[in-house]
């Protein structure tokens, strides 16, 4: 059913028809027309996508890469997670130094000497 807005719909089937006659060059004017426009076809759902591939890649090539991806990813986050530990381990350490530099009374005397 078409919109109350739209001619009736034999009307616009009509114009749909003459629109997609096939021309001499086997492509019709409504395809050139929506080539022109951009548009790029109705989109897939991921199971179609699945099915078919994507630009020529088996599925399970596709998803070797995404599991490569993860897996440098996960990785990535582990190296960054170990980094933060060891700088907060070493800032622990350098605060030890100085609550035990205070309760001797040397940090009164280094921070005197930075002046």
């Amino acid at each position: 059913m078409l919109p109350e807005a739209f001619p009736k719909w034999r009307t616009v089937h009509a114009y749909f028809r003459i629109w997609s006659e096939v021309d001499a060059d086997g492509v019709s004017l409504l395809e050139r027309a929506l080539k022109k426009s951009g548009w790029r076809g109705p989109r897939e759902t991921g199971a179609q996508r699945m099915q078919h591939g994507s630009a020529g890649v088996a599925p399970a090539a596709l998803q070797a890469l995404a599991g490569q991806q993860r897996a440098l990813a996960n990785r990535q986050a582990t190296l960054a997670r170990k980094q933060i530990a060891a700088q907060a381990r070493a800032t622990g350490e350098a605060l030890q130094v100085l609550r035990d530099a205070l309760k001797s009374g040397l940090a009164t005397q280094v921070v005197g000497q930075s002046h």
